[in-house]
Formats: structure tokens, sequence, C-alpha cells
């Protein structure tokens, strides 16, 4: 159903950004526990949605809060927070009736990301 389709389309972003916000929190808070489960639940949600780079960016993040690397965390926080902006944008282009304007309010993580690359986002939406 095309609709149903396009209102979990719409809803994912919000439900996104508040996790990664969630995320921070935790980490912030050194709750690791916390940290694992919403990590975990940008991993679902990615691969739900086929964004295969944020999942992979999800992946990671949970791999290294298990392990308690706190100083990776920051680093892929920040790249999370850049991949839901792409994944915005090509929704937005797929989507411009749904979407509208894209929303300038983006997220920004409280640490530097050296370790981003410009390799273009992959979607399998069909």
């Amino acid at each position: 159903d095309e609709i149903l389709c396009k209102k979990f389309l719409k809803e994912c972003i919000p439900h996104i950004k508040s996790r990664i916000e969630k995320l921070k929190i935790a980490l912030n808070e050194n709750d690791y526990k916390s940290m694992v489960i919403h990590a975990h639940t940008l991993k679902g949600t990615s691969v739900t949605l086929s964004a295969h780079r944020m999942y992979e960016i999800a992946y990671k993040t949970e791999e290294v809060c298990i392990e308690r690397e706190l100083d990776k965390v920051c680093s892929l926080v920040s790249r999370l927070e850049e991949e839901l902006e792409r994944f915005r944008s090509v929704l937005h282009d797929l989507f411009p009736d749904i979407f509208g304007v894209p929303d300038s309010d983006a997220t920004s993580a409280d640490c530097q990301d050296t370790s981003a690359d410009s390799e273009n986002l992959n979607i399998g939406l069909t």
C-alpha cells in the first residue's frame, strides 16, 4: 500500500533523529546499556529502510558500545547524523510530495568526525 509506505517513510526521519539524540544523552551519562539499545535500534531501523551506509555505521556503533570503546562512539554518532541528513535528502528528492522542504534543523554532534567519507548513499528503495 503506497499510502502506508509513504507514512512509514515520513515517520522514520524523526524516529532516527530521536534515537541519535538518545544515544548522545546515554553517551554523556556513560550509560552503556542504553547506548547499546539505541545503537541496536538504529541498526534495525536502518536495515529495514535499506539505508545500507547508515546500517553499517549503526552496526559499528553498537559494537564499540558493547566493547565500551567510548573514544570511538562520538565520531560514529557524528557519522550517523551526517548519514541521516543524506538519507533525508534522498527521501526528499524521491518523495517531494510528502517531505516538502528539507528540514534545516539538522542535529549536530558535540565532537568532530574526522573519518567520514564522501561515498554515495545506497538505499535500495524499490
